[in-house]
């Protein structure tokens, strides 16, 4: 979980020097449903490739620097090579 937050908090300071991520980063959870649709299609598209999937655990979630990330603390999300979406 300490090394998740690190990684969360590298992307943050990437993201606000305004220099995109080299891969789309997708925040996921083995039990979200709407996470699942995601994963699929990204399975169907083939898209392992320009795509890093973290997986978050209810931790993770509730942290500020996820917070940052997604101000509702919900997955999925997704930054892209343009910035948080």
């Amino acid at each position: 979980t300490t090394e998740k937050r690190k990684r969360i908090m590298n992307i943050m300071s990437d993201t606000a020097d305004e220099t995109p991520p080299k891969k789309c980063i997708f925040y996921d959870m083995k039990h979200s449903n709407n996470a699942a649709r995601i994963r699929l299609w990204m399975r169907i598209k083939d898209m392992h490739h320009v795509v890093e999937t973290i997986f978050l655990t209810h931790d993770d979630l509730e942290s500020d620097e996820y917070e940052k990330i997604n101000p509702l603390k919900k997955v999925p999300s997704l930054i892209t090579d343009h910035g948080l979406k």
